[in-house]
C-alpha cells in the first residue's frame, strides 16, 4: 500500500486547518494525490480534487473534467451566453481555469496549498450549484401550468391562490395552492402536487 511523506502529511493537516474538517490525502502516483473531502455535489457525489506537483515544483489541482460531466448529466449546458458569462466569473472570483472540460487552479508552493484547495472547492460547488437554475425553472413552469390549468377548469368559478384559511390554520402551516369557491358556497381545495415531497405533505 502506498504511503505518503512526513511532507504530504503536514499539508494534509494544513488542509484539513484550512477546510475546518478532517481531510486525507491518497497517493496515486509520483506527485499525485487524491484529495478525500467531506464536500458533495447535491446528488451525494464527492467533489474531485486532485493534486499534482508539476514539474517547476508548483502544485497544480485539477478535477480531471468531474465537474462538467456532473453538469453534463443534469443536460446542463454552459456555453450559452448567460451561462457561460457566469461560468467565467465564478472561475475568475476563485482563480481557476478551464482547460478543455477540466477545472485548474495552481498554487506556487507549498504553503499555498492548503488555501488553493479550499478556493477551489467552494469554486467546485458554485460551479455545481447552477444545476439549480434548470431545477427552478421547472418549478416556475409547473405553477404557471397549474395555475392556467385549474383557471380553465373552474369554469369562471371563483380563486383564489395561496390560500389559508384563517380560522382554521391561523399560522398558516397547511396553505392551499388554490380554494375554489363552489356553487353550493363550499369551497375545494386544489393541491399542485410537483413533488414526491409535495404530493406527501397534501
Amino acid at each position: 500500500m502506498a504511503t505518503i511523506t512526513d511532507e504530504m502529511l503536514t499539508m494534509e493537516h494544513a488542509i484539513s486547518d484550512r477546510l475546518r474538517t478532517a481531510v486525507t490525502l491518497e497517493k496515486r502516483g509520483v506527485d499525485s494525490f487524491r484529495v478525500a473531502t467531506p464536500f458533495h455535489f447535491a446528488d451525494g457525489d464527492e467533489l474531485k480534487i486532485i493534486l499534482v506537483r508539476t514539474p517547476d515544483g508548483k502544485w497544480k489541482i485539477t478535477d480531471e473534467g468531474h465537474t462538467l460531466m456532473y453538469l453534463s448529466y443534469y443536460n446542463f449546458d454552459v456555453s450559452t451566453d448567460t451561462r457561460a458569462s457566469v461560468m467565467r466569473s465564478i472561475l475568475d472570483s476563485h482563480y481557476m481555469n478551464d482547460e478543455d472540460g477540466r477545472l485548474t487552479i495552481t498554487a506556487y508552493s507549498d504553503e499555498e496549498a492548503a488555501s488553493a484547495i479550499f478556493t477551489f472547492a467552494q469554486g467546485l460547488l458554485k460551479v455545481s450549484d447552477m444545476t439549480m437554475w434548470k431545477n427552478e425553472r421547472k418549478k416556475s413552469l409547473f405553477t404557471e401550468e397549474f395555475k392556467s390549468s385549474v383557471t380553465i377548469g373552474a369554469r369562471g368559478r371563483r380563486l383564489v391562490f395561496d390560500y389559508n384559511d384563517e380560522q382554521a390554520d391561523p399560522q398558516r402551516l397547511y396553505p392551499v395552492d388554490c380554494a375554489v369557491t363552489m356553487k353550493n358556497g363550499k369551497i375545494a381545495h386544489v393541491y399542485g402536487a410537483g413533488s414526491v415531497e409535495k404530493a406527501r405533505n397534501t
